[in-house]
């Protein structure tokens, strides 16, 4: 796997496993029938990728004529959503690129996920205002939490992962969204015991690396941190 940078995003495997959170996310919005009671599922797909995937709604991406398709299966029980909602789901419809706003990435999170190179920051927004307000929305956001929750907690479980997260790890990428994702809970002791694993697990590098670790390990420790930190003082 390829890495071009020390930030936990900044390699071929942590890039691979956001995307494929992001497709499983995406894959919910084309299956959903157009119900009323299927609205809060749709606004809930759409408000987590706004977040971590403004490329979803990019002209040319195959996603965005299936999001504004069941946009239109749904218009008949749009009629109550916030207005900041309503304009997110015209653009869509509409095949535009809908306005984002973007969300305030403490530095330390930055420097986390993009080491210190500003060139490859992940861009994030914030959802439209009302896209989660219903409890069946918060329900799927926050189940889609769990479902990277539980991948974590079984790469680092496996020995050959968790010693070389860098090169090995896949939900390193899912990782990252958990730590920007809204609104979701984590119980912040997951994130000591992955730290902790991983802090036993770690393989020495090779000499001719060990700059590049010690960057990486800096970016880690500080992602943990603000991992406990953050759901901390949310509970």
């Amino acid at each position: 796997m390829g890495t071009w940078g020390p930030g936990i995003l900044q390699n071929d495997a942590a890039y691979d496993g956001l995307g494929d959170a992001i497709r499983e996310m995406e894959g919910v919005v084309p299956a959903l029938s157009g119900s009323a009671e299927e609205v809060p599922r749709l606004l809930a797909c759409l408000g987590a990728l706004v977040q971590c995937s403004r490329f979803s709604f990019k002209e040319g991406n195959a996603f965005r004529p299936l999001a504004a398709a069941a946009v239109k299966r749904h218009r008949p029980h749009l009629g109550q959503v916030p207005p900041e909602v309503a304009s997110f789901l015209d653009a869509i419809e509409g095949e535009k690129e809908p306005t984002y706003t973007p969300v305030g990435v403490p530095a330390q999170l930055v420097d986390a996920l993009n080491g210190t190179d500003a060139g490859f920051a992940k861009t994030w927004a914030r959802p439209p205002k009302g896209c989660f307000d219903h409890p069946l929305a918060k329900s799927m956001l926050q189940e889609f939490a769990d479902r990277r929750v539980a991948n974590i907690d079984a790469d680092f479980r496996d020995e050959d992962i968790v010693g070389d997260l860098c090169r090995e790890s896949a939900v390193m990428g899912e990782f990252a969204l958990l730590l920007l994702l809204e609104p979701i809970l984590i119980d912040p002791a997951r994130f000591e015991r992955w730290r902790d694993l991983w802090r036993e697990g770690r393989e020495e590098p090779h000499p001719d690396e060990a700059e590049f670790y010690t960057e990486y390990d800096a970016c880690l420790e500080a992602a943990f941190s603000y991992g406990i930190a953050r759901f901390s003082s949310a509970t």
